[in-house]
């Protein structure tokens, strides 16, 4: 909500939420599709559902297009480049991540393991 504040008096903030929205989850997406392209096959074990053949190269075009659509959200929408026509998206991404990447190396490498999995876990039971 406090982000959201200066919604009010600039306009330019919308965009720049809207764009961090949409880079974290679109790009949240592209982390197992690049794992995936960057995995040996023999270490990869297969889901129910598989492309087969045809898995790299969508897998690479879905990873491209990832790539492309947040970095165009970190462009800016208006020109010329003003104050008041910045997007600040990338600054606040960038200082974002940089205190997620300094709280991990000071303090959550040591006790963060890892999402538990439960796939195979039904009514909560194994």
């Amino acid at each position: 909500m406090l982000l959201g504040l200066p919604i009010i008096k600039v306009n330019v903030v919308f965009t720049a939420i809207i764009s961090i929205c949409t880079v974290g989850w679109v790009g949240g997406y592209g982390v197992p599709i690049f794992a995936r392209l960057v995995m040996k096959e023999e270490n990869f074990k297969p889901g129910p559902f598989r492309l087969g053949k045809a898995g790299k190269p969508v897998s690479l075009v879905a990873f491209l297009w990832i790539c492309y659509t947040c970095s165009v959200f970190l462009l800016p929408t208006l020109y010329p480049i003003e104050w008041k026509t910045f997007n600040y998206a990338p600054v606040a991404l960038a200082f974002c991540l940089s205190l997620v990447m300094l709280w991990w190396v000071l303090d959550a490498r040591k006790w963060f393991k890892g999402p538990l999995r439960n796939i195979d876990v039904v009514n909560g039971k194994p």
